[in-house]
Formats: C-alpha cells, structure tokens, sequence
C-alpha cells in the first residue's frame, strides 16, 4: 500500500523540480501534494511535519481549523 504512495510522491516530487527550474510550471503545488503521498508513506516524515512549528502555526491535522485565528 505504500508504494501507491511513494509513486505519486516521487512523480509529484519530479515535477516540483522541474518547476524550479522552469518559470512556466508552479512548483509549490506539486511540493505540497509530494509532501502529502510521502507523509502517507513514512509514519517518521508525518510526525516531522505534524510537530514542526511552522506547520502548525497553519494546519491542524485533528481537522478543527485550517488557519490561524488572527488571519
């Protein structure tokens, strides 16, 4: 089940790249669903994500708000 994962990652992933270097394609949207299959992947990666402070300063993964209060 992990690998259903990890593919769309990595393509996902490739093509954030490719956005870094080409000004034509966005490159934050395919960082962010790469992020997102990874997490799905690594239970390590997750749990990096979910304690960062920077992270939750925006999302809250218990699903009770999405953005700061004061924005």
């Amino acid at each position: 089940m992990k690998v259903l994962w990890a593919i769309p990652g990595a393509f996902f992933l490739v093509l954030g790249v490719v956005g870094l270097l080409l000004p034509v394609i966005p490159q934050i949207p395919f960082l962010i669903i790469s992020l997102f299959c990874f997490c799905k992947v690594s239970e390590q990666l997750k749990h990096k994500v979910e304690s960062h402070p920077l992270y939750l300063k925006y999302l809250d993964f218990g699903g009770k708000r999405v953005l700061p209060e004061e924005a």
